[in-house]
Protein backbone atom coordinates (compact mmCIF):
# COMPACT_ATOMS: atom_id res chain seq x y z
CA UNK A 1 0.00 0.00 0.00
CA UNK A 2 1.74 3.41 -0.93
CA UNK A 3 1.79 6.07 1.70
CA UNK A 4 -0.15 8.92 1.37
CA UNK A 5 1.58 12.41 2.45
CA UNK A 6 0.00 15.56 2.78
CA UNK A 7 1.96 18.87 2.08
CA UNK A 8 0.21 22.33 3.14
CA UNK A 9 1.84 25.58 1.24
CA UNK A 10 0.61 28.97 1.47
CA UNK A 11 -2.80 29.54 2.00
CA UNK A 12 -3.55 26.24 2.59
CA UNK A 13 -1.24 26.42 5.36
CA UNK A 14 -2.54 29.20 6.92
CA UNK A 15 -6.18 27.44 6.73
CA UNK A 16 -5.32 24.58 8.09
CA UNK A 17 -3.65 26.81 10.64
CA UNK A 18 -6.56 28.39 11.78
CA UNK A 19 -8.94 25.46 11.90
CA UNK A 20 -6.36 23.44 14.57
CA UNK A 21 -6.07 26.85 16.33
CA UNK A 22 -9.91 27.17 16.53
CA UNK A 23 -10.82 23.90 17.26
CA UNK A 24 -7.63 24.28 20.20
CA UNK A 25 -9.70 27.49 21.40
CA UNK A 26 -13.23 25.93 21.64
CA UNK A 27 -11.79 22.53 23.06
CA UNK A 28 -10.26 24.64 25.73
CA UNK A 29 -13.33 26.76 26.28
CA UNK A 30 -14.89 23.72 27.49
CA UNK A 31 -13.05 23.29 30.61
CA UNK A 32 -14.00 25.39 33.55
CA UNK A 33 -15.54 25.59 37.12
CA UNK A 34 -18.32 24.34 37.95
CA UNK A 35 -20.53 26.00 41.02
CA UNK A 36 -23.89 23.65 40.61
CA UNK A 37 -25.03 22.89 43.93
CA UNK A 38 -26.86 19.73 42.82
CA UNK A 39 -23.00 18.39 41.39
CA UNK A 40 -20.62 19.26 44.50
CA UNK A 41 -23.87 17.18 46.64
CA UNK A 42 -23.46 14.47 44.44
CA UNK A 43 -19.76 14.63 44.72
CA UNK A 44 -19.92 15.22 48.32
CA UNK A 45 -22.29 11.70 48.48
CA UNK A 46 -19.60 9.83 46.62
CA UNK A 47 -16.41 10.84 47.86
CA UNK A 48 -18.44 10.51 51.73
CA UNK A 49 -19.04 7.14 50.23
CA UNK A 50 -15.50 6.58 49.52
CA UNK A 51 -13.97 8.16 53.00
CA UNK A 52 -15.96 6.75 55.15
CA UNK A 53 -15.18 3.39 55.02
CA UNK A 54 -11.52 3.87 54.87
CA UNK A 55 -11.92 6.31 58.29
CA UNK A 56 -13.45 3.05 59.59
CA UNK A 57 -11.06 0.93 59.03
CA UNK A 58 -8.61 3.20 60.19
CA UNK A 59 -10.51 3.30 63.92
CA UNK A 60 -10.54 -0.59 63.82
CA UNK A 61 -6.79 -1.19 63.26
CA UNK A 62 -6.14 1.61 66.02
CA UNK A 63 -8.34 -0.39 68.76
CA UNK A 64 -6.52 -3.42 68.11
CA UNK A 65 -3.23 -1.94 69.07
CA UNK A 66 -2.15 -2.19 72.99
CA UNK A 67 -0.98 1.21 73.39
CA UNK A 68 -2.89 3.63 74.39
CA UNK A 69 -1.62 6.75 73.95
CA UNK A 70 -1.33 5.85 69.77
CA UNK A 71 -4.93 5.02 70.35
CA UNK A 72 -5.41 8.58 72.14
CA UNK A 73 -3.64 10.34 68.98
CA UNK A 74 -4.91 7.93 66.15
CA UNK A 75 -8.53 7.87 67.65
CA UNK A 76 -8.35 12.30 68.07
CA UNK A 77 -7.01 12.17 63.85
CA UNK A 78 -9.98 10.34 62.75
CA UNK A 79 -12.36 11.96 64.47
CA UNK A 80 -11.53 15.52 63.58
CA UNK A 81 -10.81 14.76 59.94
CA UNK A 82 -13.56 15.84 57.71
CA UNK A 83 -13.99 16.13 53.73
CA UNK A 84 -13.59 19.65 51.93
CA UNK A 85 -14.17 20.15 48.63
CA UNK A 86 -11.66 22.80 47.23
CA UNK A 87 -12.74 22.95 43.83
CA UNK A 88 -15.02 21.09 41.09
CA UNK A 89 -13.98 21.20 37.14
CA UNK A 90 -15.97 19.88 34.06
CA UNK A 91 -15.16 18.87 31.01
CA UNK A 92 -17.90 18.81 28.61
CA UNK A 93 -18.36 16.59 25.26
CA UNK A 94 -16.68 19.17 22.88
CA UNK A 95 -18.67 17.44 19.54
CA UNK A 96 -21.62 16.24 21.65
CA UNK A 97 -25.05 18.70 21.34
CA UNK A 98 -27.50 16.06 22.78
CA UNK A 99 -28.78 15.06 26.35
CA UNK A 100 -28.21 13.72 28.82
CA UNK A 101 -24.30 14.40 28.40
CA UNK A 102 -21.46 12.74 29.33
CA UNK A 103 -19.37 14.92 31.60
CA UNK A 104 -15.93 14.40 33.13
CA UNK A 105 -15.62 16.14 36.58
CA UNK A 106 -12.15 16.78 38.28
CA UNK A 107 -12.71 17.39 42.05
CA UNK A 108 -9.76 18.43 44.69
CA UNK A 109 -10.33 17.98 48.27
CA UNK A 110 -8.81 17.93 51.23
CA UNK A 111 -9.58 15.49 54.07
CA UNK A 112 -7.94 17.21 56.92
CA UNK A 113 -5.54 14.94 57.94
CA UNK A 114 -2.35 16.23 56.95
CA UNK A 115 -2.12 14.31 54.02
CA UNK A 116 -2.54 16.82 51.22
CA UNK A 117 -5.03 17.57 48.22
CA UNK A 118 -6.24 15.18 46.75
CA UNK A 119 -7.83 14.50 42.84
CA UNK A 120 -9.75 12.30 41.56
CA UNK A 121 -11.94 12.30 38.32
CA UNK A 122 -15.92 10.77 37.85
CA UNK A 123 -18.07 10.24 34.83
CA UNK A 124 -21.22 11.75 35.27
CA UNK A 125 -24.35 12.07 33.04
CA UNK A 126 -25.68 15.06 33.09
CA UNK A 127 -29.31 15.72 31.98
CA UNK A 128 -30.35 18.66 31.73
CA UNK A 129 -34.37 18.38 31.95
CA UNK A 130 -34.72 18.36 35.87
CA UNK A 131 -30.57 19.55 36.10
CA UNK A 132 -29.79 16.01 37.61
CA UNK A 133 -26.67 14.48 37.90
CA UNK A 134 -25.70 11.21 37.76
CA UNK A 135 -22.71 8.85 38.95
CA UNK A 136 -22.03 6.39 36.60
CA UNK A 137 -18.23 5.71 37.01
CA UNK A 138 -14.52 6.85 38.14
CA UNK A 139 -12.56 8.20 35.16
CA UNK A 140 -9.34 9.32 34.74
CA UNK A 141 -7.36 12.50 33.77
CA UNK A 142 -7.00 11.16 29.89
CA UNK A 143 -10.63 11.31 29.84
CA UNK A 144 -10.84 14.60 31.30
CA UNK A 145 -8.86 16.24 28.49
CA UNK A 146 -10.14 14.04 25.67
CA UNK A 147 -13.67 13.90 26.33
CA UNK A 148 -14.17 15.09 22.83
CA UNK A 149 -18.19 12.92 21.88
Amino acid sequence: MPEKTFTFTGWNAVIVGIVLLAILISRLMSFGNNTDPELREALLRQLNSEFYPNQVSRMEALIAQQDSSVLEEGVGDVLTSTLDILSVQTSYPFLDFSSPRIIIVKVTYDLGDNTGFKKQYYRYKYGMIGNSWQYQRESNVISYYLNFM
